[in-house]
């Protein structure tokens, strides 16, 4: 039986992954919205970083280790709480509108955008951190270098929202002119 568990769950993080790359070459190839703007980028970024302050506080005050344990359990947190709420629901609907109101599509790529932001930041950290305290070697800094840069190009290339626009506009008016 647990043979079989571990069989599915490979299964299932193979799927995850396999669909995590498809939906980047759709994004790069133009045919589904990930990002609209780098407003919607910045939206992004901004509940990733709501929802870590808000994780920290959290902590932090189930630890008793914060000085305004009062004004912060009652006041900040909560703010903060709704606050990514309401950017998550915000990105969920905007997912699914940029993709013609297609709500499994939308919803999939709505997880998809924190989860690609998300790996890319812990990424460029990981990458610019210092690490264990040694000196890093001429190649190693090389290809951290390569690694940003592949990763905010990747970033930059899927902010495609004009052109999905575009492309999809193009195609309707092909179809009326046949």
């Amino acid at each position: 039986m647990e043979s079989q568990f571990t069989l599915f769950a490979w299964l299932f993080a193979l799927a995850i992954i396999i669909s995590f790359f498809w939906i980047m070459i759709l994004g790069f190839n133009n045919q589904l919205v990930i990002y609209q703007d780098k407003k919607d980028l910045f939206r992004v970024i901004l509940t990733i970083i709501s929802f870590t302050i808000t994780g920290v506080l959290i902590e932090k005050a189930q630890q008793g280790s914060l000085q305004l344990d009062v004004l912060v359990t009652w006041i900040v947190i909560p703010i903060l709480c709704l606050t990514t709420l309401v950017l998550v629901i915000d990105n969920f609907i905007l997912c699914i509108r940029h993709n013609n109101h297609r709500v499994l599509i939308g919803t999939v790529i709505a997880i998809y955008r924190f989860f690609y932001l998300l790996l890319a930041l812990l990424l460029i950290l990981r990458m610019m951190g210092g690490g264990n305290g040694k000196r890093k070697s001429f190649g190693e800094m090389m290809l951290e270098i390569i690694g940003v840069t592949a990763v905010g190009y990747g970033i930059y290339r899927l902010i495609n929202g004009e052109k999905v626009k575009a492309l999809r506009n193009s195609q309707i008016s092909d179809s009326y002119t046949e």
